[in-house]
């Protein structure tokens, strides 16, 4: 396997557009060592779960019509 060189830059636009599941299939990693590289690098990546198109509802803290 060769060696693919990328920027920080390049890891977050990948990380945030596709899965990590996704991508550690196409650059032959697994999933896990994707992660690792994200935090020694300090890349911020998508919770488990929360991935492209997945909207995330916000909860509402305290009570509606509460004075």
């Amino acid at each position: 396997m060769d060696k693919t060189e990328f920027t920080r830059q390049e890891i977050y636009d990948l990380v945030w557009s596709k899965p990590f599941s996704s991508l550690a299939k196409i650059y032959e990693i697994s999933d896990t060592g994707l992660r690792k590289i994200c935090n020694k690098y300090e890349i911020p990546f998508p919770k488990t779960g929360i991935g492209k198109g997945t909207v995330r509802k916000k909860s509402r803290e305290g009570k509606i019509g509460t004075f």
